[in-house]
This record gives C-alpha cells, structure tokens and sequence, in this order.
C-alpha cells in the first residue's frame, strides 16, 4: 500500500485532513500509543478521533486506492460526528472491541449494526467484512461461513465481497 496505494493522485484530496502516520508495531518507542490503539492485524488503518481520542474507524487489511478514499470519507464523517445512525454508532464501538481482542462482544455488535442498517447503508461492506474477519480471528469458523453465506448476495459484487467470501 505504501508504493501503490498512499502514492496515489486521487488520494491528494485527503491533503490536510488527515495526519498521515505509520506506526513500527516491533519498536518499543511505540508501546504507549499501541497501549492506547492496539493492531493485531497487519496492515490496520485507524481514524482517530482528535477530539474523543477514541477510534473512529478501524480497518484490518489492505485496500485498493477507491477503498482506500470510500474509508478516508467514511472515517472523516465519522469522526467528531454527532449526526451519526444507530448502525454507525454500533460499527465504531464493534470496531474498538475488535481491536481490543472482544472478538465475541465485537461479533454481536457488528451482527446488530448490520440488522439495524438501512437498506442502502453505504457501511455495509466494511461491516460484513469486518464481522466475517473477527469471526475468524476469534476461531467462530461456524458464524463466519453462515454470516458470510448471509451477507454475501447482499454485497455481491463488491471487493468486499471477494474479502468476505476469502474469510
């Protein structure tokens, strides 16, 4: 992502409204803010909230450079916003659990984000494959295959789609 992606025209837009860092997870410099935003996951991309400090959206693995700005818009709308749905604020707090390792409590979290999504929430494809990903991690195997067999007519299609049906 590093050569293709971040290096990528379409993404100048985002210029100023993100600080752009990247964290050396082996290095011990770094234990104090991996304390606070914990990667179990390699790459993760994270948009903090500068004001609550607190995740506003995480994303475990890598992405092409439209998912890449769907995530950045997604992460910005997020962040700081009070003007967010039921769904999105399921998703963020599924998001911290996962990153804490809460594999089950995150798993339910995503399920009832996704159930109270509206028809056309444009999430969706990031909530599938983040709740077909922490099934996995968490060794759920049985909940992700059904949630994907679920999910996936509905994200049909989409590169989610093809990180979920993997998962």
């Amino acid at each position: 992502m590093r050569a293709n992606v971040f290096t990528d025209k379409a993404l100048e837009r985002y210029a100023g409204q993100f600080v752009w860092l990247a964290i050396d997870t082996e290095n011990g410099a770094n234990a104090n803010f991996l304390a606070k935003y914990p990667i179990n996951v390699w790459p993760t991309l994270l948009i903090i909230d500068p004001k609550k400090e607190q995740v506003a959206l995480r994303y475990a693995g890598g992405a092409t450079v439209p998912q890449l700005s769907k995530l950045l818009t997604d992460g910005a709308r997020l962040a700081g916003s009070s003007q967010q749905s039921a769904s999105d604020k399921l998703l963020v707090e599924a998001d911290r659990l996962a990153g804490e390792k809460k594999n089950a409590e995150a798993l339910k979290l995503y399920q009832q984000a996704i159930a109270k999504a509206p028809k056309q929430w444009s999430r969706l494809g990031r909530a599938a494959e983040s709740l077909s990903f922490t099934a996995y991690m968490g060794h759920d195997f049985e909940t992700c295959a059904e949630e994907a067999m679920r999910l996936l007519p509905r994200i049909s299609g989409t590169i989610s789609s093809a990180n979920v049906a993997a998962n």
